[in-house]
């Protein structure tokens, strides 16, 4: 999503360095908004109040019964994911805490953010599954919305219910409303074939005390209902909640255990009702999958006499940029990392979230230690997800970079949106947005073609070459004569049976035996390195020499030693790695532990010609253990993400500028595209068949209301460049890391 802002404001509000703005873009009028959640990723209000689940900043750690799958069914939905969430179950439910409006001394009022003193109105876009229950003997409630305290008769509950004796063929939508002295239950009676697994518009407005349902379009209730029905109660989604018994109502038979299967595309709360113009405009949206367009800090602001320009950097700016290192994961994580070093087995997510705690913690204290957490696919689990690995992993630079090694190891693509959620996407899921071909009937293709940019299908990569020390103990050396090299030499190994080409020697000691103690024993002292080579050389005393190109080491000895009964002994220490061309096994000659790794595509060589890359991936590490290596998996999933399309053709780039703004399309959606004059898409039977690319940037322009997208194979331009060139100079002063 955007990580950087400009935005102007007026010069009558208090802005400062290091304050936090947000900009909401929707086609409804924002007057009144209490609270807009589009259930992306988690249930996060994107209105501003703070009016968050209150699981909503866990690490990932939510209530059974709740995931984000993919959308198929609906063209006003596809392409975003909406939060599923199974709560017929005992025990299953989702939870708002009440929040009150904050005083100009920043404590809490007595007045609730969600107020419904006066008009209001509460919308839902949502899709019911198959109500559950099988008795028929009571009815069977599933609770879309809970703001009722029973205790004292105020507030809203919106559900349906199957009533008595008509087990799941009948299903109502019942509104119960109280002011504290009165409560009434209204009706819309309907069928489970008008609801069951279809997408509906619910909109509860009350207007000059008069209280409306609107299913869609149309209009089914209309009451009057007086009076304050503000409800300190909490709100709660799946389960109605008792404020006089503190527990949640649920029947005894585990066969009416009520609560139901629904998705939830968007909620929206306002302090106004909503006119049936609005209504109709909101029923018709493409629902998005963010509204918040963007959320960040102030870094810096240009005083201007009416107005004020701030310049912002994004949640995702702040993640992506941070520096991590092992000063920054300075201490250890149990079964998890050592420092800096993720261990063998780690999974994907557990380490995504890991740095992302560490990086909340030091911008936004230790108590809010997930504002930025992690959305993985489709799902939000309480263990970990996606790839595991097969080796150590070093942490080490910024957690882009970090996060790109990992996403080629787990074939994923990522989004950080506004509200702080890093949302992961497998490749192969990526949504396809419905309902909107791009066209140069309705925008400006400026720009395209193939570009050849980002193509690899040949791939040298080595992993971190990881330094092992060795130590050599009582090798016996003859020197027949003194002043001579011994007559054999030594070769260095590794702790099992390989041979191995030295980095570095540490120490050489050469024993000399002596007769002084008894028994005989031999007295070491150190010797230099020399660079005389052997055999004829002829160092000025007792050393040792190195041939780096064969792994050997020779040993010099200005004295003679006691022949064959007490030849000189020798012990030397040296650091080593496993890059040796001499390198085949280790630990007993069973396995292998690869640090580099060639892949190629035959295909898309011979078609496109040879587009080779050398990579230095520094944080994978080889497993000595043998089998399939991290970069394995790494230089395979890096060829076939970039070596064309699946029919090896390289990719095309696409500019597209619309001339009003769309707001529902995210990065990473693919989307339909045509223009057969620039050669986009074909003409296949008569019929325009469009070409299917993926969204790679989009830049929003206000007030002008036109949305610029990078569609296809993405490439910076010269903007982008001299933006990111500024930025990086800049956060020099202003990144905390």
């Amino acid at each position: 999503m955007v990580d950087n802002a400009e935005i102007t404001v007026s010069g009558k509000n208090d802005i400062r360095i290091k304050d936090y703005l947000g900009y909401i873009q929707d086609d409804i009028d924002l007057n009144g908004l209490m609270g807009l959640w589009n259930f992306a990723g988690s249930v996060r209000d994107e209105s501003g109040n703070q009016l968050n689940e209150e699981n909503a900043y866990n690490n990932f750690v939510i209530k059974d019964g709740l995931s984000y799958p993919e959308q198929t069914t609906s063209s006003q939905v596809l392409g975003k994911r909406s939060m599923l969430f199974e709560s017929d179950t005992a025990g299953r439910f989702l939870k708002i805490p009440d929040k009150k409006v904050k005083t100009s001394t920043g404590a809490d009022s007595t007045t609730s953010i969600t107020d419904l003193s006066q008009d209001f109105t509460l919308a839902f876009y949502v899709k019911f599954g198959t109500l559950s229950g099988t008795s028929t003997s009571d009815p069977v409630n599933g609770v879309l919305f809970d703001k009722y305290d029973d205790s004292t008769n105020k507030g809203i509950i919106i559900y349906t219910q199957t009533p008595q004796g008509s087990a799941s063929t009948v299903r109502n939508l019942k509104i119960r409303i109280g002011n504290g002295s009165t409560n009434t239950i209204y009706t819309h009676t309907m069928t489970s074939t008008d609801w069951n697994n279809l997408d509906k518009h619910i909109c509860v407005t009350r207007e000059n005390d008069v209280l409306k349902v609107y299913v869609e379009n149309t209009e089914v209730i209309s009451q009057t209902f007086t009076g304050d029905v503000t409800s300190t109660a909490d709100i709660y989604i799946g389960k109605e909640y008792s404020e006089s018994a503190s527990a949640l109502v649920e029947p005894s038979s585990t066969g009416k255990h009520g609560g139901m299967y629904t998705t939830y595309h968007q909620m929206r709360l306002y302090s106004r009702a909503w006119s049936t113009s609005e209504i109709s405009t909101w029923v018709g949206l493409n629902t998005p999958s963010i509204s918040l367009k963007f959320y960040g800090r102030i870094w810096r602001i240009d005083e201007r006499n009416a107005s004020n320009k701030c310049y912002l950097k994004g949640l995702g700016s702040v993640a992506l940029n941070s520096r991590i290192d092992s000063s920054i994961l300075s201490n250890d994580v149990a079964n998890l990392r050592d420092k800096n070093i993720y261990q063998t087995g780690s999974e994907f997510s557990d380490i995504v979230q890991d740095m992302l705690k560490v990086i909340n913690e030091r911008f936004f204290g230790t108590s809010n230690s997930d504002i930025m957490m992690l959305n993985y696919q489709a799902l939000q689990k309480a263990v970990g997800e996606g790839y595991t690995l097969k080796a150590q992993f070093m942490a080490e630079g910024s957690f882009l970079d970090i996060l790109n090694d990992l996403s080629v190891l787990d074939e994923i693509t990522f989004t950080f949106m506004p509200t702080g959620i890093l949302q992961i996407e497998k490749n192969n899921a990526l949504l396809t947005r419905g309902g909107l071909i791009l066209s140069n009937n309705n925008c400006n293709i400026t720009d395209g073609g193939i570009d050849d940019s980002n193509l690899c299908n040949h791939l040298y990569a080595a992993g971190n070459i990881k330094t092992f020390n060795g130590k050599v103990t009582a090798l016996s050396r003859n020197h027949s004569t003194a002043g001579s090299w011994g007559s054999s030499f030594g070769r260095f190994n590794a702790s099992g049976s390989p041979d191995v080409f030295p980095l570095t020697i540490v120490k050489v000691l050469q024993g000399v035996i002596t007769y002084s103690t008894s028994p005989a024993s031999y007295v070491y002292t150190e010797i230099p390195a020399t660079d005389i080579a052997p055999p004829s050389g002829t160092p000025s005393e007792s050393s040792y020499y190195v041939d780096y190109s064969t792994g050997l080491i020779y040993f010099y000895s200005t004295t003679q030693g006691g022949g064959a009964t007490s030849p000189l002994k020798y012990t030397y220490e040296y650091s080593y790695n496993l890059l040796s061309a001499e390198m085949s096994y280790l630990t007993g000659g069973s396995s292998t532990g690869s640090i580099s790794k060639i892949q190629s595509d035959s295909g898309s060589i011979t078609k496109n010609g040879l587009y080779a890359r050398k990579l230095s991936v520094p944080r994978i590490t080889p497993n000595f253990g043998g089998g399939l290596q991290d970069i394995d998996t790494f230089t395979t999933n890096f060829v076939t993400a970039n070596k064309g399309d699946s029919n090896d053709n390289i990719q095309s780039r696409y500019e597209v500028k619309t001339p009003s703004f769309i707001g529902h399309i995210m990065e990473n959606n693919k989307i339909d595209i045509y223009n057969l004059t620039k050669g986009i898409g074909s003409l296949v039977s008569g019929n325009i068949q469009p070409a299917t690319l993926q969204i790679k940037s989009i830049e929003y322009r206000y007030p002008d209301s036109q949305t610029k997208l990078e569609i296809g194979e993405f490439l910076y331009d010269s903007f982008d460049l001299e933006n990111h060139t500024t930025e990086l100079l800049r956060s020099t002063q202003s990144n905390q890391f």
